[in-house]
């Protein structure tokens, strides 16, 4: 599979109840990034760009609109901006998947808090499907090894 196509992936969360992996699927993912040295990421006076939790780079999913009830990550996601919950989820693992639906590039993030979560638009004049964009901050980026079967 070269060179790799970007459209076939998951993410799987760790440290949230999700047995289902009902939240593993999403329309798009972007932010992953590493650097050498984190301050050349934080605030710039030359070029006015900010980074707003020092350290962390934002993970972006975007995906068709889920219930609520129905979706583990949103639940911890509102529990953490209501304060009922501060701790970070420890990790996730997004796979860029084959043909055959197995990992063929995989990266880990750690030390995952939330940042954001917006909807797109209701608009009674258009038939477009509802997008949510979650927004998370993580600390860590990690190459992970693939097993080939």
């Amino acid at each position: 599979m070269y060179p790799p196509a970007g459209f076939h992936f998951k993410i799987v969360f760790k440290g949230i109840d999700d047995p289902h992996q009902s939240d593993s699927g999403f329309q798009s993912i972007s932010g992953l990034e590493a650097y050498t040295d984190k301050k050349l990421h934080q605030t710039s006076e030359i070029s006015g760009s900010s980074q707003d939790e020092p350290g962390y780079s934002v993970l972006v999913l975007k995906r068709a609109a889920r219930n609520y009830n129905e979706s583990p990550l949103l639940r911890w996601i509102f529990s953490h901006f209501n304060k009922n919950n501060l701790d970070p989820l420890p990790e996730a693992q997004i796979e860029l998947l084959d043909d055959n639906h197995n990992p063929f590039m995989a990266w880990t993030i750690r030390h995952i808090i939330p940042k954001s979560w917006t909807l797109s638009e209701l608009n009674a004049e258009k038939s477009e499907i509802l997008i949510e964009t979650i927004e998370l901050y993580y600390r860590q980026l990690l190459i992970s090894e693939v097993i080939k079967k």
